[in-house]
């Protein structure tokens, strides 16, 4: 399954949707970062203060290589979300993910979409801004 990513931001808010499918080797999780660098970089909002939801219910378990450069990027200090709240749909992947974000309490793994938005809205994301966007809706 080839990899597949999209970035996207309601311009003007501090909310990143990102969904992401397929196998990422060490290029194409590099590429990733890159994007996802540059998304933020866009971003009007206060460096730290956005808030995040990645959708992985179509990535396989990734191979060690690539879930390391994951790991590594979740954990740079200058790109770390407010909140960050994952979607996954497998309870393999879950572990996954809850290896790549090694505890951290503004992060979170959800099985839906619509349990991770109310996770960030309790924590601050105005509903309003996703509805307005209609990121949320997109898959």
């Amino acid at each position: 399954m080839a990899p597949h990513y999209r970035i996207e931001n309601a311009p003007g808010s501090d909310f990143l949707l990102v969904v992401l499918r397929g196998m990422f080797d060490p290029a194409s999780a590099e590429a990733f970062r890159r994007d996802r660098d540059a998304a933020l970089l866009a971003m009007t909002c206060p460096p730290h203060s956005h808030f995040t939801l990645i959708d992985v219910t179509g990535c396989p378990i990734q191979p060690r290589g690539s879930a390391d450069l994951f790991a590594a990027m979740l954990a740079a200090p200058p790109r770390r979300s407010r909140l960050l709240a994952f979607v996954v749909s497998s309870s393999l992947a879950q572990l996954q993910v809850a290896r790549l974000i090694g505890g951290r309490s503004e992060v979170a793994i959800h099985a839906t979409r619509a349990d991770a938005l109310d996770w960030l809205c309790a924590g601050g994301l105005d509903r309003g801004t996703v509805a307005r966007a209609d990121l949320i809706s997109a898959s």
